[in-house]
């Protein structure tokens, strides 16, 4: 299989992976959003309970967001060429 074929395979699967991070981050920021407006007066044991899960969904979508980056740079790389190049050594990178 050429360079090409194979970039283009990797481009595939990024933009794939690209499009399921973008619905799982609005997912997350839909479930904080309505964390936040169901703050009606509760008690101290689903106040705590409701921070938590708040507070793990940040985090996750964080996560996320990372992740998300490392993809728009691998597009980048194949877009101008150097993807599958080494940054230290700039030697290829086997598949």
């Amino acid at each position: 299989m050429s360079q090409k074929r194979n970039f283009d395979r990797f481009k595939e699967l990024l933009l794939r992976e690209k499009s399921r991070i973008l619905r799982e981050i609005l997912k997350m920021e839909k479930e904080v959003s309505e964390l936040r407006e169901n703050e009606i007066v509760k008690d101290i044991g689903d106040m705590s309970s409701d921070n938590f899960s708040e507070q793990l969904l940040v985090k996750l979508e964080e996560r996320e967001r990372k992740i998300l980056e490392e993809i728009e740079r691998a597009l980048e790389k194949i877009e101008n060429g150097t993807y599958g190049i080494c940054e230290k050594c700039g030697e290829p990178i086997e598949e």
